[in-house]
């Protein structure tokens, strides 16, 4: 779970930093027209960020609870709802502390309070 969580403070940082970056990768994971002209590179960086995070979410996953095919998939929809809570939570601890509850709920562990 660690390294889940690290994926997504990762994300958040960035987000900061590039959030031009964050946008568009937005609309690449939402299936949206955007003024990117590099389609290419955005489905190759979404591909990459899914892989990676499938390897983090298995690992977590202790109950085995979904299917090894299953990862690459929760993992698309992770990184959807992290940009989606930055569309409904302004305030960073609230989008952190209702990730944490999704996430745990999500992968049928503890939930983590802070």
């Amino acid at each position: 779970m660690d390294k889940v969580y690290k994926f997504f403070e990762v994300m958040e940082e960035d987000k900061k930093k590039r959030n031009h970056l964050s946008k568009k990768i937005i609309h690449r994971i939402l299936d949206e027209k955007s003024e990117c002209n590099s389609d290419e590179f955005f489905r190759h960086w979404i591909d990459y960020l899914d892989s990676k995070l499938a390897v983090f979410l298995k690992s977590a996953d202790k109950n085995n609870y979904y299917d090894e095919n299953e990862y690459k998939i929760l993992s698309h929809a992770l990184i959807g709802s992290f940009f989606s809570m930055h569309q409904h939570y302004e305030k960073e601890e609230k989008r952190i502390k209702f990730f944490k509850k999704y996430l745990s709920r999500l992968l049928n562990s503890e939930v983590i309070h802070e």
